[in-house]
């Protein structure tokens, strides 16, 4: 039964390993793509700006989803059958909520991620106030059909270039200037590299997930069945749509 569960994002173990290689110079080619659309719901698009804040429930998040996924009008509506997946932070303080936030940022730099974080630490001081409904997601929402990767898998093509680098320099003729070669690339993969690897590798964040496979409007009836959390006041949804999504499914419940 499709419902919203409470997961772990981290990398799979597969990933992990390819970084690991690569990042040591050993050229390991991986595969984490994506293609679709993608778009998010945060306090400071989706929420009601009160003069403490901007507040956004679960419920009424996930609402905004829902009335886009019903858009008929939307020429860039998803249609027939489609891999969905939600990914979201709730929290009931602020402060948890900016913690969840910084560590989801780790492993991918969404923009409703990204900017969510840096509105929350701007407000973090402000007192709660009464829940209020949200607004719909204005159309157009949908994008055109692009890569929807996740940041980590560019971080580590980052390291599999250079790892590419050092291999090639290894095998050049003149020896005096393999070696040259190989230490300006260690420095520069060193520098780069080594502290987003250290922290991709580590980084875990736990939120609550739905994933689900239909046509969008069934989703979006199913979205909104056994909601978590409904009465916190900071949230934050990242909507993943395409026709397959193997590579952002794997990141939920990772070990």
């Amino acid at each position: 039964m499709t419902k919203w569960q409470h997961s772990t994002i981290a990398l799979p173990n597969n990933i992990k390993e390819a970084l690991k290689q690569n990042q040591r110079g050993q050229v390991t080619h991986f595969n984490a793509t994506a293609t679709g659309v993608k778009f998010g719901v945060h306090n400071w698009t989706h929420g009601k700006k009160e003069q403490s804040n901007s507040y956004l429930s679960p419920e009424n998040a996930v609402n905004a989803i829902a009335k886009k996924l019903t858009d008929f009008n939307d020429d860039n509506r998803p249609t027939g059958q489609q891999e969905f997946v939600v990914l979201m932070i709730t929290r009931s303080s602020i402060n948890a909520f900016i913690q969840d936030l910084e560590s989801i940022t780790q492993i991918m730099q969404e923009p409703v991620f990204k900017q969510s974080l840096a509105y929350a630490k701007a407000s973090k001081n402000l007192n709660k106030t009464k829940m209020v409904k949200t607004s719909a997601l204005s159309s157009p929402c949908f994008s055109q059909q692009a890569d929807i990767t996740p940041s980590f898998a560019r971080t580590i093509q980052t390291v599999m270039r250079n790892a590419t680098a050092l291999a090639n320099s290894a095998t050049q003729q003149n020896l005096d200037n393999a070696i040259n070669g190989l230490k300006a690339l260690k420095k520069q993969q060193d520098k780069s590299n080594n502290e987003k690897v250290k922290a991709l590798l580590s980084a875990r964040c736990q939120l609550f997930s739905f994933v689900a496979k239909g046509e969008l409007s069934q989703i979006a009836t199913q979205l909104k069945q056994n909601l978590p959390s409904q009465g916190n006041p900071f949230t934050a949804c990242l909507v993943f749509i395409g026709q397959d999504l193997t590579n952002i499914k794997g990141l939920i419940n990772a070990n």
